[in-house]
Formats: structure tokens, C-alpha cells, sequence
């Protein structure tokens, strides 16, 4: 009674919780929201048999949701809360939030006595944080989770034939949401197929009854007609195809097309006609079915077809289909079913996040992201069709997924550990060399100008050119006086240009000061000399080349100098004719590329918001290749690479399959955020490293037996593990994120073998090792970081002028830089919206390179739409899998993503598209899962699909796993080779940047 309790109460409490932190964060369809306050606050001041006859309101609702607006608004009056303060926003949606924990818990109620108890948890755990649910109410602030609350209250009283309460609360939910209506159908059913005309009688007593009495309210003198003109304006209210509904007509690049125009019969036949043929249609498969409570799954299938062909849809007319369709799930335990509602949700779910997202910016009816998910709802409900007509009229089901929950050692540690065999080097060395080609290809310039000039205050040059020139190209730079100090950088020059080096133009102040950073002034007409005046603040510039209107290199020489003039061109023959990213800084190379480079010229570092662990190993590259664009950028190359073979060996370890290893590296080997974020020398890219490495560690120690080998064999990968820990922090401190989901893996694994352990001999023996192990994590988990931490810092330390009491300094630096940090940034994007990457981060552009009208190099920080779309797919599959069947392997990745994605939804500061990086590769260990768990026992058989009558041996071997590898994979690099120009900066023309646009919200400068 106590677990049973406790697992409610967790369930039921998590959801509540999470669904405030959303109200809270998220203020939802701004629109739709602030209607609801308006109608509460007018309503209660005009009176509630007045408003549906003021012509000046726009009021669109029936009756019933406007009595808990009115009584929200009341409640607003009592506590003094302002209508826009956020307490009421949140007031606003909790009737929904609210409704949902109750629907959760009937069918909790409902599932028991059919499934058990576990069950009954489980599919009230999925119901409640299905995103398609908490979707509609924590965050858009909509109220279709409290009708469809009344609405299936009243079909489980109609299950228990209590005939007139049934028909009592369907009136409600009928005055609550016109769309109710389609509920209608199975009610019919149901009495039809009891041939109960008592029953049929007291269901519209009730239903009647529920109706006037309720609406009483709100009419003049028993005048019920106007409310029933409201329910006919409500349905005719939106005049389009679809209302950002993605069907038949969104498929059909109809989304928010207009009806006029349309003969008035066929609007009727398209308006009507839908419901009609899913009602008989209904009926048929419902009189054949051998149980009553097939009504949920022919009422899901007439919810879906309606909202499939009928015109005039919105978005959430689709909300009930799902629950209905989750509780035939139960009905039949049918695997097929199953897997029809995950797709189901998920379509639905970014149908609404769609809307949501982009609320205030039009979208053609065209995209691919509309037109795309509409082809997937009219495959799915074609889907529906048949799976009802299988098994309502056939009989036929697929059960053994659902039935019974399976126990099972979470971690099964009595297993042999898993090793790499011959096959696993060969896949791993093919991808990561194949990577590593890509990773190092065209990664920038091996040469770019070093010495600067430094000029005195007040110190005037003169150029004499060799020919005329219209631009001048300057290259900022930095020097270190005294060792210690900070660099010295900076422009503080004018210059004027001269015909004839007599009459001298307009001074101009250099602009841009980003070092190593090429910058242009073009001028409107040519000049043969030059000059420069250095002002009161330092000038340190590498170089400075001019050009004539053909883009060639203009020679000159020195006429007036000072002591240094001689480095403004003692590297000509390295300076650029057309600069990209390829010859300079771009993004947060212009502090960490160049921190990197004063650690080496032992100078105070210009960024020091972060620990220096990560500048410090690009200073390894600028030492072997020099100080430019290859040699800044080569270590996070390297690293990059470096992730595919821990990638690899985490996942065969977890999947124990070589081609689900293969598959989640190559499709991490190819996503977006990876190639881009490892080719620009920005810190990020270490942090995924040391991520990797300590989950991997950790990872090796929860396959080990905890009974059977010694502690000091058991701390082996937890030092490895506590290492990356380490290594981490003093790369960047959010690594620390992954360190909270070590601490919940290490004590699950410890609890999990507790569990399994039947004599009290072995749980004593267990708990003098777990002693062990604790105080041994304290060297791994405390010590060894620390140590790690401290020693990143050490050489900034050593410096002249500094001491190691200036340790703590830099700790209170960086955490006051990063929580009182307020900046703004048009390519921000918040936590939630990151996995379906609504807003890129655009690090880079240059527009006509090499003076080609029309093009543009750019490049931006996105995901591959395959991994990052499908990998939340595969991860709800892990979801559903660990709550059913407690296998570690779905543990362990939901436990990794979630330690690195949950604390960003605390994070108030500036945040970006890439901060959701580490997350990545545990979404490919989520496909990688799904893959080896839907492909073991299909996958070992030839693909008679694909090769039906090939003799030839090699494709008679080919099985359904090789094929959908391949597939995938060949997606994967489609992907690249499609946006390939936005990952690298290859230049390309604006209109293909600009086809790459598929959502508002990207933006790569086309």
C-alpha cells in the first residue's frame, strides 16, 4: 500500500510540478490567454445574461468555460493581482493543469483491475508527461484537457450504463467545447448495440437537463436560440481550409486559405460530410466488435477522421483522439497499436508546438515542416483505418508488449562484459578516419600575418602605393609587453587618403577592433597614398594591404615612417584576397582563440569568464602550427574526432549490438552542432569530450559485478570517470551538469543489485562494499577533480604579478560574470526550444565573396533534422521502454540527456542553441536503442522486402537491419550534403541559403 502510494504520489507530484515550472517559464499563446482574462473580467463586470447579446464582444465560447473565467477573475479581485502579472497567467492555466492530473488519475483508476498496478502507474505516467499533453495546457494556456476531462467521465459512465448521469455530464461537455459533438456517435452506439431505449431516453434527459439548466444563466427569457446561433457562429467562425491544422488540406498547401468562393454544397459536403462517413463507418466496425469498450478506439478513429478531411479544423481539435486512442491501447494490448499512438503524439505534439512557436510569424502554406507533418497525419489516420478494421472486425491482435509488466535486473551485471571484437575496430577506425577527412578539410588559412606595429601617440605614416587602389584592408592584432600583464590590442588610428599625397582627404577612424579579424574600408574612388596617425589609445595591427576595383593587391612602400612602420607589410605575401572565416576569428574565436594565444605569450587572458582548460589546449595547436586560423581551430578538430571512438564503445557496451554502435556514431558523426561546433575553436567542443568520457567511465563500472570483484578493480573506471569530471569543470563549468547524473547512476546501481539479492549474507557483504566504494569515491569524484581544477589554473598563477591566493578570484569572477550576466542576442534561444532547433545561432556571414554578386558565406549552429528530430522519437521509445520494462540501458540514456538538459530550464541567463550539444550523442544512443530493440530478431532475418528474388548471395545475406542502417545512414548524409554550405561556409548563392530557411525561426543570412 505504502509503494503504491508513493509511486502516485511521485507521478502525480512531478507532473504537477513540472507543469508549473512550464506555466511559470513559458506565457504560452499570448493571444488566447490574454482572451480568457478579458472574457473572465468582462463577463463578471456586464453579467452573465448579457453578454451574448452585446454586438461589440467577441465571445466564440459556449457557457460553460466561462464560469470558471469568472470565477478566476474573482479570485484575481480578491488577491489585488494586476490581469498581466504572472501569477494570474498562471491562474489561467491551471484549471487545465489541474484537469490533466485528474485524467491521469481515472485512468490510473480505470487501467488497475485490467492490468494491475504497475501499469496502472505506467500509463498514468505516460498520459501526464506526454508532450502533446502538457503541451496544450502548461503551455499554451488552452482548456482542452478540462473538457476532454468531462468528456470521458461521461463515456466511462456510459461503459457502466448509469445512463442518465452519462448524459448529465455529456452536457457539460458539451456546453464546456462544441467539438464534444463527435463524442455523440459512440453514445448512439452503445444504446444502438444494447438496444436500450430506457437508456437512450434517460441519456437526453440528462443531456438536456445539464444544458438549460447550466445555460439558464446566460439568456433572456428562456431565449435558448441565441445560444444556439453561438454554437453555429463558433463552427462557421473561421472560414478557412484549416486553421493551422495539419491534414489533407495543409498537405495540400491549404493552411489558412480562404472558403470564399466556395459553392455553398460542397463547403456543407466538406464541413459535414467527414463526420457523417466516420460515423457509419464507425458503427460497422463497432456493431462486429465482441466488447463494449471498443467505443474508444472507433471514438479516436472518428475524432481523427474528422480532423483529417473536414474543413475549418484548428490545430487541438486532435487532443481527444489521443487519450482515446491510449485507452483502447489497454483494450487490446496490441503491439501495432502501440506504436501507431507514439507516432500519433508526436505528430500531434509539433503540430502544436508549431503553432505555438511561430504564433506571430506567418509561414507559407507550402513549408516543408507544414506540408510534411500533414502527409503524416493522413498516412497515420489511413494507418488507424486499418488497424481498427484488424482488430474490431477481424479479431486480430499483436499482443506480448503490454500485457504483463516484466521485472528484470535493471543493469543485468551477471552477464559477460562486453568487448570490442574485430568487426567493432573496423567500424569505428572506417567512421571516425571518414570523419576525420571531413573534420580537417578546408578547416582554415595555415598562414596569417604575426608581427604588429605598435606605433608611438601621435606617430604619423606615409604610404606611397605602386598603383591606385578603392580599398583598404587592415589586419588588428596584439603584442605583450610585460609578461603577466594583459595583451595590449586596439585601432586607434585615423587615416586620410590622397590623390597626389598633396591635398589630403576626410580623417576616418579605423573601426573593428576584433583581432585577427580582417577588416575592409572600400572607398568611392581611387587614391595613390596614404596616412596614418596614431591617437592617444594603443594601435596594434598585424597588416595592411590595399586593392585596386579588379580585387588585386596593390605593392607600396614606406615615404614618412616611425620605428615599427615596417610590419604594416612585412607579410604581404599572407594576406588574403578575398577573407572569410577561412583567414579569421569568427564567433567566440575573438576570445577564446585569442586567450589561447596570450597564454603562450604568458599575458593576462582577455576572457576569463571561463576555466582555461579548453584555451590552453588550443594553445597546443598554435604551437605546432603558428598563430592562425588552422592552428587555433585543430584541437577541437582533433577532439571532435576523438568523440566517435568513446561514442562508439559507450554505445556497443550499452546495446551489446555492433550496428547500433555504428549507427549512433555515424549519425553523431554527421550532425550539424558536431562538424560545426568541432571546426571553430570555441570551448564547447571539450566540454562534449570530458562529458563523454565520464559517462563512459561510469558506464564500464555499472556493468562490473559489485559481489565478485575487488574495490579496486570497481574504482578503475570510476577514476577514468571522475577524470572527466575534472577535466571538464576546468574546461567549462556546465560539464558539472553530467556529474549530477553519475551521482543517480552510481546509487541506482548500488539499490538495483540491493534489490536483486535474495540472502542477507550477500546484502551484508554488499553493504561493507558499498562503504568501499563511497569512501573510494571521494578520491574519484572529490580529490581527483579538484586536483584536475587546480592545475588549469596553475600556469595563469605562476605568472609575474600573480599568486596562488588569486585562485579564488577568478572563481568569484566567473560566477558573477555568468549570474548577474543580462545581455541580449537576436540568435538566443530558451531551453525548451532548443530540441526542435526553432532558432539557429548564426555565427558567421560574408556577403559577394570574391565580388560574385549573389553569393554569401555563412555559417550557423544547427542540428541534423534526422538525428534531432527523430533521436526525441527514439528517446520517448526509451522512456517507454524504462518504464515498463526497468532496462538499464534506457536508464542510462535518459539519465545522461536528462542530467545535461534538465538544469538549463533553471538557467535564467543568455542561453544558446549549442549549450544543448551535450545532449546530442545520448539522442543517437537513443536511435541506436531503439534500433537493436526493433531489429534483433527482424534484423537477423534476410530481407525478403527488399531483395525478394536475388540470387546472388551478398544480397541474400542483407537483412532488414543492414537496410535500415544503410537508410539511414544515406538520409544522414544527404542532410549534410544539403546544407553543407551552412555547416562549412562554402560559398553558394543567397537563394539556396535562403531555400534552407525551413522554419521562421532560421535565419543564415540568405
Amino acid at each position: 500500500m505504502k509503494r503504491k502510494a508513493l509511486g502516485l504520489l511521485v507521478i502525480l507530484g512531478g507532473a504537477f510540478l513540472f507543469r508549473i515550472i512550464l506555466a511559470l517559464c513559458i506565457t504560452g499563446f499570448e493571444t488566447d490567454v490574454n482572451t480568457f482574462k478579458a472574457w473572465g473580467s468582462i463577463v463578471r463586470s456586464q453579467g452573465l445574461s448579457n453578454v451574448y447579446y452585446d454586438e461589440n464582444l467577441f465571445l466564440d465560447y459556449p457557457p460553460g468555460y466561462l464560469y470558471v473565467l469568472v470565477a478566476l477573475d474573482w479570485l484575481r479581485s480578491i488577491f489585488g493581482l494586476a490581469a498581466e502579472s504572472t501569477l494570474y497567467t498562471l491562474m489561467i492555466k491551471l484549471p487545465s493543469i489541474v484537469a490533466d492530473l485528474v485524467t491521469g488519475w481515472l485512468l490510473y483508476r480505470w487501467v488497475v483491475p485490467r492490468q494491475g498496478e504497475k501499469a496502472g502507474l505506467f500509463f498514468m505516467a505516460l498520459y501526464l508527461f506526454c508532450p502533446a499533453i502538457w503541451l496544450n495546457s502548461a503551455v499554451w494556456g488552452q482548456v482542452d484537457g478540462f473538457c476532454l476531462l468531462v468528456g470521458i467521465w461521461a463515456l466511462l459512465l456510459l461503459l457502466d450504463e448509469k445512463y442518465l448521469l452519462c448524459g448529465a455530464v455529456y452536457g457539460v461537455a458539451l456546453l464546456l467545447k462544441p467539438q464534444q459533438i463527435f463524442l455523440l456517435p459512440v453514445f448512439l452506439f452503445f444504446v444502438a448495440k444494447k438496444r436500450s431505449l430506457k437508456g437512450l431516453g434517460l441519456g437526453f434527459l440528462g443531456a438536456m437537463g445539464a444544458l438549460l439548466l447550466l445555460a439558464f444563466s446566460f439568456v433572456r427569457g428562456l431565449d435558448y436560440g441565441t445560444l444556439l446561433a453561438q454554437y453555429v457562429e463558433t463552427v462557421n467562425n473561421y472560414a478557412y481550409y484549416t486553421v493551422n491544422a495539419f491534414n489533407l488540406y495543409g498537405m495540400l498547401g491549404l493552411n489558412w486559405q480562404s472558403l470564399d468562393g466556395l459553392a455553398g454544397w460542397v463547403r456543407t459536403a466538406l464541413s459535414y460530410g467527414p463526420a457523417l462517413v466516420m460515423t457509419a463507418g464507425g458503427w460497422l466496425m463497432y456493431r462486429r466488435a465482441k466488447s463494449s469498450e471498443a467505443l474508444f478506439g472507433v471514438a479516436s478513429l472518428i475524432f481523427s477522421g474528422v480532423f483529417t478531411f473536414s474543413i475549418m479544423m484548428h490545430e487541438r481539435y486532435l487532443f481527444p483522439a489521443l487519450l482515446l486512442w491510449l485507452m483502447s491501447c489497454v483494450v487490446t494490448g496490441d503491439r501495432r497499436q502501440w506504436a501507431h499512438f507514439l507516432l500519433m503524439a508526436g505528430v500531434h505534439g509539433a503540430n502544436v508546438w508549431f503553432v505555438l512557436a511561430y504564433q506571430n510569424i506567418y509561414v507559407e502554406p507550402f513549408s516543408p515542416i507544414i506540408v510534411g507533418l500533414s502527409v503524416l497525419q493522413v498516412l497515420l489516420f489511413i494507418g488507424q483505418v486499418f488497424l481498427c478494421v484488424d482488430l474490431f472486425v477481424r479479431g486480430h491482435r499483436m499482443t506480448g508488449m503490454v500485457q504483463k509488466p516484466v521485472s528484470e535486473d535493471s543493469w543485468f551485471f551477471e552477464r559477460e562484459e562486453p568487448r570490442l571484437k574485430k568487426k567493432d575496430w573496423g567500424l569505428m577506425l572506417l567512421v571516425t578516419l571518414v570523419y576525420a577527412v571531413v573534420a580537417f578539410w578546408n578547416l582554415g588559412s595555415t598562414s596569417m600575418p604575426v608581427t604588429c606595429w605598435t606605433p608611438q601617440q601621435g606617430e604619423v605614416v606615409v604610404l606611397r602605393l605602386d598603383a591606385p587602389a578603392d580599398t583598404l584592408r587592415y589586419l588588428p592584432g596584439l603584442t605583450v609587453p610585460v609578461v603577466g600583464e594583459s595583451s595590449v590590442t586596439g585601432v586607434d588610428c585615423t587615416i586620410s587618403v590622397s590623390v597626389d599625397g598633396l591635398s589630403w582627404g576626410e580623417e576616418v577612424p579605423l573601426t573593428g577592433d576584433a583581432v585577427y579579424t580582417w577588416q575592409e574600408i572600400p572607398y568611392n574612388g581611387s587614391f595613390s597614398y596614404v596616412k596614418l596617425t596614431s591617437g592617444h589609445a594603443p594601435a596594434v595591427l598585424a597588416e595592411m594591404a590595399f586593392f585596386d576595383e579588379q580585387g588585386k593587391y596593390v605593392p607600396y612602400t614606406v615615404e614618412r615612417s616611425g620605428e615599427t612602420s615596417e610590419a604594416l607589410h612585412d607579410e604581404a605575401s599572407e594576406v588574403p584576397e578575398n577573407p572569410t572565416w577561412y583567414d579569421s576569428m569568427y564567433f567566440d574565436e575573438i576570445y577564446h582563440a585569442r586567450s589561447a594565444y596570450e597564454y603562450l605569450l604568458g599575458a593576462e587572458p582577455y576572457e576569463n569568464t571561463h576555466p582555461p582548460l579548453g584555451k590552453w589546449i588550443m594553445a597546443i595547436g598554435i604551437m605546432w602550427f603558428g598563430m592562425n586560423p588552422f592552428g587555433w581551430r585543430f584541437m577541437g578538430a582533433l577532439f571532435g574526432v576523438g568523440m566517435l571512438p568513446l561514442l562508439y564503445h559507450m554505445t556497443k557496451r550499452l546495446t551489446r549490438s555492433s550496428g547500433g554502435a555504428f549507427l549512433a556514431t555515424f549519425l553523431f558523426a554527421f550532425d550539424f552542432m558536431h562538424i560545426t561546433q568541432t571546426r571553430m575553436a570555441t570551448i564547447d567542443t571539450y566540454a562534449v569530450f570530458f562529458t563523454l568520457v565520464m559517462f563512459d567511465g561510469m558506464l564500464c563500472f555499472l556493468q562490473k559485478d559489485l559481489l565478485r570483484m575487488p574495490v579496486s578493480r570497481l574504482l578503475r573506471p570510476l577514476a577514468v570517470s571522475g577524470l572527466g569530471v575534472g577535466l571538464g569543470a576546468a574546461a567549462k563549468w556546465n560539464t558539472l551538469y553530467g556529474a549530477v547524473g553519475l551521482a543517480v547512476l552510481f546509487f541506482w546501481r548500488i539499490l538495483s543489485c540491493r534489490r536483486n539479492l535474495g540472502q542477507n549474507w550477500q546484502r551484508s557483504y554488499l553493504t561493507r562494499q558499498t562503504v568501499r566504494l563511497i569512501t573510494g569515491c571521494f578520491g574519484c569524484f572529490v580529490f581527483l577533480p579538484m586536483l584536475c581544477y587546480g592545475l588549469a589554473f596553475l600556469p595563469q598563477l605562476c605568472l609575474p604579478g600573480h599568486s596562488l591566493g588569486d585562485f579564488w578570484g577568478y572563481q568569484t569572477s566567473m560566477y558573477d560574470y555568468h549570474s548577474s550576466l543580462q545581455a541580449t542576442h537576436a540568435f538566443s534561444s530558451s531551453w525548451w526550444q532548443w530540441p526542435l532547433m526553432e532558432r539557429p545561432v548564426w555565427y558567421h556571414v560574408t556577403y559577394n565573396p570574391g565580388g560574385q554578386e549573389g553569393t554569401l558565406c555563412t555559417i550557423a549552429g544547427m542540428g541534423s533534422p534526422l538525428l534531432w528530430w527523430g533521436g526525441l522519437a527514439a528517446l520517448l521509445y526509451t522512456l517507454v521502454r524504462a518504464v515498463r520494462r526497468r532496462r538499464g540501458v534506457a536508464c542510462f540514456i535518459l539519465v545522461g540527456y536528462g542530467a545535461c538538459y534538465v538544469p538549463w530550464m533553471l538557467v535564467s541567463r543568455l542561453t544558446f542553441l549549442y549549450h544543448y550539444f551535450p545532449c546530442v550523442p545520448f539522442l543517437a544512443m537513443a536511435v541506436a536503442f531503439w534500433y537493436t530493440k526493433t531489429f534483433e530478431t527482424a534484423g537477423k532475418k534476410p530481407c525478403r522486402l527488399l531483395f525478394p528474388r536475388s540470387p546472388h548471395r551478398f544480397w541474400q545475406k542483407v537483412t532488414l537491419g543492414d537496410g535500415i542502417i544503410t537508410g539511414l545512414c544515406i538520409i544522414s548524409v544527404g542532410f549534410v550534403i544539403l546544407f553543407w554550405p551552412v555547416i562549412t561556409g562554402v560559398p553558394v548563392s543567397s537563394s539556396y541559403i535562403h531555400w534552407l530557411q525551413w522554419l521562421p525561426g532560421w535565419f543564415f543570412g540568405g
